[in-house]
């Protein structure tokens, strides 16, 4: 969570600055069209996948030693009013864990891909916000390993889920926006005899937006 904690940190110490330049900077008025992405480094947890009942930690598949987690965000869509964005949210969670040395390849990593319909909805047309949404999801595991024995498996399934979120967004001039978000995913899959039934995660983020 040091990601997390040091972008708090920044954007509440940045915040006073940030609202009185926006007001010199004129009307601040969305248009027709937003545009946004956003990324976050060891923000992700509570992350996991079920199978028949047992839970497995996606740090603990990963193995807990020299794993990379994140999260990377892009959204896109059309502003209903100045209350309500309705678009295309696009969402990566990924642990990695391995390398190269040499010919030597050892290389392990697990996803949720989530690919949803969103809502965002500004009660006070600007600063906090809410989110939600559903849409395509799908999980992958991959394995490359390489020394005396070659190993190299790619196991997918997929299915559906939803978001829920809150936020905040400080404007920078009449359109950038620098914002805080804190979602919460969770996915169902197809019936499979060999792959998860469920995931989910919690992430906090920041996102770089147009609105």
């Amino acid at each position: 969570m040091k990601f997390g904690y040091n972008a708090v940190l920044l954007v509440c110490s940045l915040s006073y600055g940030i609202n009185a330049f926006a007001y010199h900077s004129g009307e601040q008025h969305r248009s027709d069209w937003y545009l946004g992405f956003g990324v976050g480094h060891a923000s992700v947890f509570n992350t996991y996948y079920e199978k028949d009942g047992e839970r497995t930690n996606f740090e603990d598949w990963a193995e807990s030693q020299g794993y990379n987690e994140g999260i990377y965000n892009v959204k896109l869509g059309k502003t209903i009013n100045q209350y309500l964005l309705l678009g295309f949210d696009a969402t990566i969670v990924n642990y990695a864990n391995g390398g190269f040395l040499g010919d030597n390849i050892n290389l392990k990593y697990i996803n949720i891909k989530n690919y949803y319909a969103v809502a965002t909805y500004f009660p006070w047309k600007k600063g906090f916000l809410f989110r939600g949404g559903a849409g395509y999801s799908r999980l992958v595991k991959i394995q490359d390993f390489k020394d005396e024995i070659e190993i190299n498996t790619e196991e997918h399934t997929s299915g559906y889920g939803f978001v829920i979120g809150v936020g905040y967004s400080f404007w920078l001039g009449k359109t950038f926006n620098l914002s805080l978000y804190l979602d919460h995913s969770q996915q169902g899959y197809k019936e499979s005899s060999t792959e998860p039934d469920s995931s989910q995660f919690t992430a906090f983020y920041m996102g770089f937006d147009w609105y």
